[in-house]
């Protein structure tokens, strides 16, 4: 039984920390229950704040066979503590309904025992493992590796239960940076290619740089936050973001720039992944859809206030004022992460596939490139373009081939073998396509064709953002968040519905605003219904243990998406934004986008989340998914012989 990554402060505690008697309790289930047992050990053990009696919990995990072996250790200074703290309201309310989870439980091989502590014993979690699987091997394997998920100790100084709330904060603050800084520099590009006017059509990687690097990156980013620890990437992640940040600032020139720009993608790739991993490795199953609602919610906010501050900023202190508000928000990121946030505690070491990290990231951004730049390059027939898309669907093949041989690849095609995850992406496609349209393409119109101030357009996307965050938060509770699935098929069914009035002679060359709020209102709506149904869907198929490489996933088939949405707007709109042509060319465009909606919708219908989802919010009066730590009263042992 070898452990991997013990912090110090699991393995050099005091000996007064270590006298009482030791309760383990070990669950075995098959490897699909393994995030549901995770997730209700959790539970559990955030019920443990403050209890009397407590000096030390772990909560350990045995890879390295075929079941999903998990164990708490926890050390009591009598056995009565322990006993209270289970027949306390707050572990009851903790503890899995056994009549909702019926089909879980009969899958399930327990075992508790209780023994005196030893406390000359220099890891307790090793040696009690070492001890149960030499009586019990054929629940815990001999020759598994010991994964540390949770570790506490009164001589540490640390409270046991994660920090949800603040990780919140983190998560949240995280992904508004980087969503806002897409928004922002959206609405000041006109400002940047006024300072650098001899850049030309080069000044355009300003914007295209920022999602290359991103798209390529996301994917490979939620790999390595899940192999390296949440926190390890999240914090390189922001420090990178505040470095490029001040790079883009102070650029003399536009090649710096545009060079700062790239490097915030890929500074946002690491962030947004490690984000959302991290606050739902903190968060209680019950609790999970509430706080994906959130995320997606600040996300909104982002694009909603994005396009504001970015014209307020350039009116007032110019374009390089957008990127230095980046960086003290950074800073007190950087700080409040580097306290908050639990060290990666047992993360798995192997090498990763740095050969599928190049294939994948390469391969992503040449199709990137191509599709938001082909239009630059001489068109999409281009020998140029044409080689980039070569590359990158022989790159992407790479990695996909390689996500099924090697032990740590870039990519993990296996999650595409759960039908709801691999439908969700297809839908994060389709929104991406609809959104690299729609907020390129109506900025335009807004200011060419109906006359409006840049303050103007910016409040009209504005108002998006804003609908969408509401949406996103009450998308994320009760009932609604149970049918993830049918939230992504109403959510795109709206901006379909949107799409084919913006398709329409309906919308034209006369302003009418009466017209207009009534679509943003109902397109935000939709797109936070989507966006909070698609993260839902992913909590739900994928293993905690992968959640950041599945969310990656998924983002980054949304920014591809995006990229195919610009190609076909640059392929589709006419020059000259004032002309009937281009009216016409709008409306063509729009009602291509309204048929790539409708079968995205279509999809999602098709979508049902498994009946053990650890994220599927409960009624309040049933008891929320807990700790199987009492399985042992119930579920029967397995035998000896």
């Amino acid at each position: 039984m070898t452990p991997a990554n013990i912090p110090s402060a699991a393995c050099s505690q005091p000996e007064s920390a270590r006298a009482g008697v030791t309760v383990v309790n070990v669950i075995r289930g098959p490897a699909p229950l393994e995030t549901w047992i995770r997730d209700s050990f959790r539970a559990a053990l955030s019920t443990l704040d403050g209890v009397a009696g407590l000096q030390e919990f772990q909560l350990v995990r045995v890879a390295g066979s075929e079941a999903a072996v998990f164990a708490s250790i926890t050390v009591w200074e009598a056995i009565d503590d322990f006993r209270a703290w289970r027949a306390s309201p707050a572990f009851q309310q903790a503890h899995p309904n056994r009549t909702a989870y019926q089909k879980e439980f009969d899958q399930l091989h327990a075992m508790q025992e209780e023994f005196p502590t030893n406390s000359h014993t220099a890891d307790l979690g090793a040696e009690t493992m070492r001890r149960l699987s030499a009586g019990h091997p054929e629940l815990i394997p001999a020759d598994g590796q010991l994964i540390y998920e949770a570790l506490w100790s009164s001589g540490s100084n640390r409270t046991p239960p994660l920090r949800p709330a603040w990780t919140l904060v983190i998560a949240c603050t995280a992904t508004f940076l980087g969503f806002l800084d897409t928004a922002i520099v959206n609405m000041t590009y006109g400002s940047m290619a006024a300072q650098f006017p001899t850049a030309g059509a080069q000044l355009t990687w300003v914007v295209s740089g920022y999602a290359v690097a991103f798209a390529a990156l996301l994917a490979a980013a939620g790999r390595w936050a899940d192999t390296l620890g949440h926190r390890r990437v999240l914090l390189w992640g922001v420090i990178g973001f505040a470095v490029t940040s001040m790079v883009c600032a102070l650029a003399p020139t536009a090649a710096v720039l545009i060079t700062g720009r790239i490097g915030q993608g890929a500074a946002a790739a690491l962030v947004l992944p490690a984000a959302l991993g991290a606050l739902l490795a903190s968060v209680p199953a019950k609790r999970a859809a509430n706080a994906i609602g959130a995320w997606a919610a600040t996300g909104a906010l982002a694009a909603a206030v994005g396009p504001a501050v970015g014209a307020a900023l350039v009116s007032l202190w110019g374009w390089r004022a957008i990127f230095l508000v980046n960086v003290p928000v950074s800073v007190i990121l950087l700080v409040l992460g580097a306290v908050v946030l639990p060290p990666a505690h047992g993360r798995r070491r192997e090498p990763p596939d740095l050969i599928g990290v190049a294939a994948l990231s390469g391969g992503i951004a040449a199709l990137v490139a191509a599709l938001t730049q082909g239009h630059e390059w001489g068109g999409m027939a281009s020998p140029l373009v044409i080689v980039l898309l070569a590359v990158g669907m022989v790159g992407c093949g790479i990695a996909c081939r390689r996500g099924h041989t090697h032990a740590r690849p870039a990519l993990p095609v296996r999650l595409w073998r759960s039908v709801p995850y691999a439908l969700s992406t297809v839908v994060n496609t389709g929104l991406g396509f609809v959104m690299g349209v729609f907020l390129l393409a109506i900025p335009v119109f807004l200011q060419q064709i109906w006359w409006l101030t840049l303050l103007q357009a910016a409040g009209c996307i504005g108002v998006i953002g804003l609908v969408a965050m509401v949406s996103a938060t009450i998308c994320g509770r009760g009932a609604l968040a149970r049918r993830a699935g049918s939230l992504c098929a109403v959510g795109m069914g709206f901006v379909a519905a949107v799409c084919a009035v913006c398709a329409s002679q309906t919308f034209g060359v006369t302003r009418d605003l009466p017209l207009w709020w009534p679509l943003a209102v109902v397109l935000g709506v939709g797109v936070g219904a989507t966006v909070t149904g698609l993260s839902i869907i992913t909590a739900a198929t994928v293993p905690t243990s992968e959640v950041s490489a599945g969310l990656g996933m998924g983002l980054s088939s949304r920014q591809t998406g995006t990229a195919l949405g610009v190609a076909v707007l640059a392929a589709m709109l006419t020059s000259g934004p004032r002309g009937l042509e281009y009216i016409e060319s709008i409306h063509r465009l729009f009602a291509v986008t309204a048929v790539v909606v409708l079968v995205a919708a279509l999809l999602a219908v098709a979508i049902r989340l498994p009946a053990s989802s650890p994220v599927e919010p409960r009624a309040p009066q049933d008891p929320p998914p807990g700790s199987p730590h009492s399985a042992a009263q119930h579920a029967p042992a397995r035998s000896e012989d």
